[in-house]
């Protein structure tokens, strides 16, 4: 009996092992890489801006301030290139004797940040700088957030006016 089961476990092994044996392989080759990106979008919105009067008599009117704009991008660059984004008005104007400023609030190594820099129609404005490969986030607020400031210029260029909406357009663009 003993032999018929050391006969049997022999089989057994030498079975497994044949079975083992007939294995077979084979590759794939592809090319693998990372192609440069530049994407962007706004979330939120700034809400409107309306100068009003002042509390003292002779004095400028007020800013007024919206921080509700965040810029959300996914960056990756060449090398140690860097990106940018720039802002300028569009379509619209603003109303005489204003300014429009922008201030950003980089994501930590994201950017570099900007304050108070002034946004018109005649060119676009570097907002944020010093971009590297990064991805912001897609959450609400997400990204850098932008603070949008309309203050009084020349008071004695001013004149009561109907709100105008203006348009904002921001590039993401390469920091020659």
């Amino acid at each position: 009996m003993r032999k018929l089961l050391l006969a049997s476990l022999m089989v057994a092994v030498l079975a497994f092992g044949v079975a083992a044996a007939t294995t077979d392989n084979t590759t794939d080759s592809f090319t693998v890489g990372n192609n440069e990106i530049a994407v962007l979008d706004v979330a939120g919105a700034a809400e409107n801006l309306l100068l009003v009067a002042p509390t003292t008599g002779g004095a400028d009117p007020d800013p007024v301030s919206d921080n509700g704009s965040y810029l959300q991008y996914t960056v990756v660059v060449i090398s140690e290139a860097t990106k940018k984004i720039t802002a300028e008005i569009t379509s619209g104007d603003l109303p005489d004797g204003t300014l429009l400023k922008a201030s950003v609030d980089a994501v930590e190594s994201q950017g570099t940040d900007s304050s108070a820099v002034s946004v018109s129609t005649e060119s676009a404005a570097d907002v944020l700088t010093a971009i590297s490969s990064c991805a912001t986030g897609v959450s609400g607020t997400d990204g850098a957030q932008v603070t949008w400031t309309l203050s009084a210029d020349t008071v004695a260029d001013m004149l009561s006016t109907a709100a105008a909406s203006i348009t904002i357009t921001y590039i993401l663009t390469d920091t020659l």
